[in-house]
C-alpha cells in the first residue's frame, strides 16, 4: 500500500514538473516569436519608408524641355537653400514620365539637389540647380539606357521671394567685374594682354585644378564628364557602361579654355574673384547644323571618371 501511494505521488510530482517546464518553454518561445515579429515589422516599415513612391502634388512648376540658355551671370543663391527636400521630391515626381517613381536617395550636393530614383526597373539620377531669378534647371539621366534630358522649371514665388534682393546684389557685382575685365578685340592689344597675363592664367589653373565638370550638347542627348587633372591635362569620359576614361590636353587664353577635340575648344569663361563661370558656345557640324554646348561644374565628375577603365 505504501509503495502504491509513493508511486502515485511520484507520478503527480513528475506531471507537475512537466507542466511547469512546458509552460516556461511556451512563455519563452512565445516571447521570442513576438520579438522576432516586432523586429520584422520594424524592418519592413523602414524598408517601406526608404522605398517611398513619389506622387506629384499637381502643382504646376512649368517644367519644359531646356533650350539653349544664353548669358553668363553670377552664381545665384543655392537651390539647397531655397527649396527643401519635400518640394524637390515633388518637382522630381512632376517631371514628364517620373510620377510614381521609387525614391532611392535625395542629397544636397553643394549648390544642387541630387535625387536618385527608380522607375520601371530603370535607375535615374536627377540633378536640380538654381539658374537665375525664378528659373531652375533639371538634369535627368540614366546610364542604364544611355538617356539624358534637360528641363527648366519655375521656383514657386513664395520660396524665391526672400532671395530676390540677395541675387540682385550678386548679379550687379558680377556685371561690374565682367565689364571691367573686357579686353579690346585688336589682335595686337590682345596679344600684348595675353603675354602679360601668364601669372593670371596660373591663378586660373590653380582654381580649376581638380574640379569636375559636365559638357552637354544642349539640344542633343549625350554628356561628357571630366575634371582638370593638372595645369595642362583633363581626364574625360562619356556616360554609359562602355565609355572608358581618356586624357586630353587643355590650354587657357584670356577669354577661353580649350580642351582637346574641336568641339570643346574656345569655351568662353568669366573670372569673378576665385569663381569661374562658363558661357554656352556653338560648333558647326559637317551637315551644316549647329550644336549649342553647355559646361557646368560637377564635383562628382572626378570619382565617376576615375571609376572607368583607362583606354589604351
Amino acid at each position: 500500500m505504501k509503495k502504491r501511494v509513493a508511486a502515485i505521488l511520484g507520478s503527480i510530482v513528475a506531471a507537475l514538473f512537466l507542466l511547469v517546464g512546458g509552460t516556461f518553454w511556451y512563455v519563452q518561445t512565445s516571447s521570442k516569436q513576438q520579438k522576432t515579429i516586432s523586429t520584422t515589422a520594424q524592418a519592413l516599415k523602414k524598408e517601406s519608408k526608404d522605398k517611398k513612391t513619389l506622387k506629384a502634388s499637381g502643382y504646376d512648376y512649368q517644367i519644359t524641355s531646356e533650350e539653349a540658355l544664353g548669358g553668363v551671370m553670377a552664381t545665384p543663391t543655392s537651390l539647397t537653400k531655397i527649396l527643401n527636400k519635400k518640394t524637390i521630391l515633388d518637382i522630381v515626381a512632376s517631371i514628364p514620365g517620373m510620377n510614381d517613381s521609387q525614391l532611392i536617395s535625395a542629397t544636397k550636393l553643394k549648390n544642387e539637389w541630387q535625387v536618385k530614383v527608380k522607375r520601371a526597373s530603370i535607375s535615374y539620377k536627377v540633378r536640380l540647380a538654381h539658374y537665375q531669378n525664378q528659373a531652375g534647371t533639371i538634369d535627368l539621366y540614366s546610364n542604364e539606357i544611355k538617356q539624358h534630358k534637360n528641363y527648366i522649371f519655375t521656383i514657386p514665388e513664395k520660396y524665391y521671394a526672400p532671395y530676390k534682393e540677395e541675387d540682385a546684389k550678386l548679379t550687379s557685382s558680377f556685371s561690374q567685374a565682367a565689364n571691367s575685365a573686357v579686353i579690346p578685340s585688336s589682335s595686337s592689344e590682345e596679344s600684348s594682354a595675353e603675354s602679360s597675363s601668364s601669372k593670371g592664367f596660373n591663378n586660373i589653373q590653380n582654381i580649376i585644378a581638380g574640379k569636375g565638370f559636365d559638357i552637354t550638347p544642349v539640344l542633343y542627348d549625350g554628356v561628357i564628364e571630366g575634371y582638370f587633372y593638372d595645369s595642362s591635362t583633363v581626364h574625360l569620359t562619356g556616360l554609359g557602361t562602355y565609355s572608358g576614361e581618356y586624357s586630353n590636353p587643355y590650354t587657357i587664353t584670356n577669354k577661353t579654355i580649350n580642351i582637346g577635340s574641336q568641339d570643346y575648344k574656345n569655351i568662353p569663361y568669366f573670372l569673378n574673384g576665385n569663381s569661374i563661370s562658363f558661357q554656352n558656345w556653338q560648333t558647326k557640324m559637317s551637315d551644316g547644323h549647329t550644336i549649342t554646348w553647355q559646361m557646368k561644374w560637377d564635383n562628382t565628375a572626378q570619382s565617376y571618371v576615375d571609376s572607368k577603365s583607362q583606354n589604351p
